[in-house]
């Protein structure tokens, strides 16, 4: 405990001082941004190459992440630096992702025939007669 008491008071309230005495973490830039043709998603992780991230989509979600070591040797965790809810008029089939210089870049092209849905629904009796 004395040591913290050697700490300038101005440094502690400038900085995240927990975060980088508990082993610290690096917060990932990402910016998601609707173009011409497509979307397109840039996460940039400081310190991690993007060949080193995993892009997955599980039903509307696209995740990106990077699964680290824990204290036990055998045992990975995911930590997912992004993660983005993906508009309807994206072709899930032709999504693409690359490592520029020290970025992710991910295309998230349109799907041109998915141009949204609609349906009128009718109310009516419950058949039978039956309530709920």
């Amino acid at each position: 405990m004395k040591i913290y008491n050697k700490i300038p008071k101005e440094l502690l309230l400038t900085t995240d001082f927990m975060n980088t005495i508990n082993g610290g973490s690096v917060q990932a830039k990402v910016n998601f941004k609707r173009l011409k043709d497509n979307y397109r998603l840039i996460v940039r992780v400081p310190g991690i190459n993007p060949d080193e991230l995993n892009v997955d989509i599980f039903n509307d979600k696209l995740t990106v992440s990077k699964f680290i070591d824990t204290y036990e040797s055998n045992v990975k965790v995911p930590r997912v630096y992004a993660m983005v809810t993906l508009p309807r008029d994206v072709d899930y089939q032709r999504i693409e992702a690359y490592g520029e210089d020290e970025k992710l870049v991910v295309n998230l092209p349109f799907n041109h025939d998915g141009g949204g849905f609609y349906k009128k629904i009718n109310v009516k009796q419950y058949p039978d007669g039956r309530s709920f």
